[in-house]
């Protein structure tokens, strides 16, 4: 994979995250690899794989990322599973 590193005569937006590990820079958008647990948003550098950021994940917070749709899908059926057989189990 190529280093999306640029020179620092042209500045550096106030969006990009960096990886401190390999100097990877991309915008908060960009190819970090995201996961979501717990109502965290992690970054993980796509080069090096360590984390760089983890931020709340709240209302109001844009959740469209593949991975955050997958993870939202997989807990509202584990929640309703969870439901009915606590409804089965207690209402025999």
């Amino acid at each position: 994979m190529t280093s999306t590193a640029q020179p620092a005569a042209e500045g550096t937006p106030k969006s990009a995250l960096f990886c401190p590990n390999c100097t990877h820079r991309s915008r908060y958008d960009g190819d970090w690899v995201c996961a979501e647990t717990a109502g965290t948003r992690h970054y993980d550098c796509p080069e090096c794989g360590t984390e760089i950021a983890a931020r709340p994940v709240g209302p109001g917070t844009d959740t469209t990322h593949p991975t955050a749709t997958f993870w939202q899908t997989w807990e509202e059926s584990l929640n309703a599973w969870r439901e009915f057989w606590y409804r089965v189990l207690r209402h025999g």
